[in-house]
């Protein structure tokens, strides 16, 4: 330690407050089949409508009743609980749906009545490009910043040929698959005349009715420097990846410097009124020109850039529409001026008029017609990804494409529908659960699912999956983790005997699993119709409200706490005995009583009789595990003497008695310290007995008569 030795005060702060800090207690994670959010990857959710937003709402009609409950589980589960991690499970080959804006450059028609003599200069303006089989981000940032786009755009697919560098920018959704399809943008030049440089940027999602609806606008530039009033960027890559919810952007930065030299080339004079207020375009740009318009330029090309160029054309044009229809009126006053004393003059005279104004009509209508051209070429800009004519311009958004659901989905050959490959729905499905899912954006696997340090779990759901996906859980929670159990079924049997039979799988003997009995029949909000659901369904809602109105060990079961009010009908209500013999084999049945359907069971599938046969004793020791876990780590490197074997019992000691007088444990003791050859192994141990509150599970009345 330094040591001072002048006089003086020299102060120290001992810190002797130190104590368990909670830690989150229902944790739900649960991999699911939907048909929109982001694929393979751990995604945490904390309210409905985020689990809305991001993944859409349930249906039974996506997958089937087997593999579309996921949705419906993390639903309920989020009734009463704020946090629920979700990946949605996809096979490699799924696809993103994608659109590239692309420069390119295009000979434009000639106007009829053009005083150029000669062609008109090339018009540089943007196209949009889908690619197909886009697995991954990498691919996407691939052809991204491919130099030469001539084999997707040339004259043959878009009308004209690409420039070098010229993919200026992609658009793809957070997820992949064929449902992103229904998403598109529209960029629209800002009518703001003092914001220049910035687009309006629309996004679309067709409904189910076919109509397209904006489901998200910004105020974007191209310009990486450009700040809003505000001081944020308004550059397109910044403003969409942060704020669009379903949409993702990537720009392509050599590109930048190609859209410069195009909109020199489009607007070419520097004085007109055409030409951008852009204070970033140097006169370097605005002469480096790319090597097809300097090449159109040596042939002998016009000094003016495609928009002067056309609006010189436009002027000229108006100015003898505009002569067309003052002789037009002339032609029509002297035919008022006629002679009409004859019968003969007055029919000469009715002719010359109706001629006239045919002509007259003819002249407005043309002088019309140039005026709305010319005032959408003064809005017309290359970006804008939309008819430049802004009166004949359709509504429709520019939808992305070539998004698909890979090997999930199969085409049955006699009915032209999808058909959900189960094999590759359980396959995804287990491997999600174990780890081992690649992240499209990332290229990785992504196995945070697994990392027990920074991810707490406290539930894990099985959602009416099939027995191999259930295998995978059981793997994740009693091999992988050991700190949370899974809640499961013991799939859709219709009697006792098939459920017994059921529950004879050896796979399950483990008190990391507590499996339940019975599908029930509920209403579903979200398609208008009835559909039988899994008991998981339930016990998400149950659990997470038990915890939330009382502690994680009280158990879910019962009267007061596992009453379910949405039941319409079960498979089968187990009787007495069968109950009895149910309970034989830890499966936890939902039986019907006169008070209600109810949960009557909370036993974990192990097999040996001790008190973590019981799910509430069992969360409660991997809450407490958990939590010394946590606070244990802190003392790593501290010496192994009295004073720190004191500083973690009187640690430990207070937490333990809050559980205790909240009627999770009937008593506690706690040792900590090093006998001689732990001190020499550098070991502290800590032995923490436990005695957990039991549970009523029998009553025996006995009535003494006398």
């Amino acid at each position: 330690m330094s040591m001072h030795v002048s006089p003086g005060v020299y102060t120290k702060i001992i810190d002797l407050s130190e104590f368990l800090q909670d830690l989150p207690g229902t944790n739900g994670f649960v991999s699911v089949l939907s048909k929109k959010g982001p694929d393979n990857q751990l995604v945490y959710i904390g309210n409905g409508r985020d689990l809305k937003h991001k993944f859409g709402d349930p249906n039974i009609s996506d997958f089937g009743q087997q593999y579309s409950q996921g949705l419906y589980v993390a639903r309920n589960h989020l009734i009463s609980a704020t946090s629920l991690y979700i990946i949605r499970a996809l096979p490699w080959d799924a696809t993103y749906s994608n659109i590239f804006l692309a420069l390119q450059l295009v000979t434009p028609p000639i106007p009829s009545s053009s005083t150029a003599g000669d062609a008109a200069p090339l018009k540089p303006e943007m196209v949009t490009v889908s690619f197909p089989s886009m697995n991954s981000v990498r691919e996407l940032d691939s052809r991204l910043i491919e130099p030469n786009i001539s084999d997707w755009v040339n004259e043959a697919d878009t009308g004209g040929v690409g420039y070098s560098d010229g993919f200026l920018a992609y658009f793809r959704p957070i997820g992949r698959g064929d449902y992103y399809d229904n998403l598109g943008i529209r960029i629209l030049k800002n009518v703001n005349p003092y914001k220049p440089g910035i687009y309006s940027l629309e996004i679309y999602e067709t409904q189910m009715d076919g109509s397209d609806v904006i489901i998200e606008t910004f105020e974007v530039s191209f310009d990486p420097k450009l700040l809003d009033s505000s001081g944020e960027s308004t550059y397109i890559e910044d403003v969409v990846n942060k704020f669009s919810i379903q949409m993702r952007c990537k720009v392509n930065a050599n590109a930048l410097n190609v859209l410069d030299t195009v909109e020199a080339e489009f607007h070419k004079n520097e004085n007109s009124d055409t030409y951008p207020n852009n204070p970033y375009l140097t006169a370097d740009v605005i002469n480096n020109y790319s090597s097809n318009v300097q090449n159109y330029i040596d042939a002998g090309g016009m000094d003016l850039g495609y928009k002067e160029w056309m609006k010189q054309e436009l002027k000229v044009q108006l100015a003898d529409a505009q002569t067309a229809l003052q002789d037009a009126l002339d032609l029509l006053t002297a035919a008022r001026q006629m002679p009409q004393t004859t019968v003969t003059e007055i029919n000469d005279r009715n002719d010359a008029i109706i001629s006239a104004t045919t002509q007259v009509a003819q002249a407005r209508t043309d002088l019309n017609s140039l005026k709305i051209q010319y005032e959408d070429l003064i809005n017309f800009d290359i970006l804008t990804t939309k008819d430049p004519n802004t009166r004949t311009a359709t509504l429709e958004a520019i939808h992305l494409g070539n998004g698909s659901d890979g090997t999930l989905f199969d085409l049955d050959p006699r009915s032209g529908k999808k058909i959900l490959n189960e094999i590759v729905a359980t396959q995804v499905l287990s491997m999600a659960y174990m780890g081992l899912v690649e992240n499209p954006n990332t290229s990785e696997v992504e196995d945070k699912v697994l990392d027990t340090d920074d991810l707490f779990l406290d539930l894990v759901y099985d959602a009416g999956y099939p027995e191999n996906v259930k295998i995978s859980i059981s793997f994740l929670v009693d091999e992988s983790r050991r700190d949370c159990m899974m809640i499961c079924d013991n799939g859709d049997n219709v009697n006792y005997e098939q459920a017994r039979l059921a529950a004879d799988s050896p796979l399950f003997n483990s008190r990391y699993i507590a499996r339940y009995e019975g599908y029930s029949k509920v209403y579903d909000v979200f398609t208008g119709r009835d559909l039988w659901v899994s008991p998981v369904y339930h016990m998400a809602k149950i659990i997470t409200l038990t915890d939330r109105e009382y502690e994680l060990w009280y158990a879910p079961a019962g009267f007061n706490r596992a009453t379910i009010d949405d039941i319409k009908e079960l498979r089968w209500s187990p009787k007495l005995g069968e109950r009895d013999q149910l309970y034989m084999v830890q499966l936890n049945p939902i039986v019907k009583f006169n008070v209600g359907y109810t949960v009557w069971g909370q036993l974990t599938t192990q097999k040996r009789p001790t008190a973590l046969q019981d799910v509430n004793v069992m969360r409660l020791v991997l809450y407490i595990k958990r939590m010394l876990e946590q606070f244990l780590k802190f003392f790593i490197f501290e010496f192994n003497d009295a004073e720190t074997w004191n500083s973690i019992s009187q640690g430990i000691a207070p937490f333990l008695e809050s559980i205790k007088r909240k009627r999770g444990l009937k008593n506690y003791s706690i040792e900590v310290g090093a006998n001689d050859y732990e001190f020499k192994r550098k070991i502290c141990h800590v032995n923490v007995i436990l005695e957990p509150m039991k549970i009523i599970e029998r009553i025996e009345l006995n009535l003494f008569i006398k």
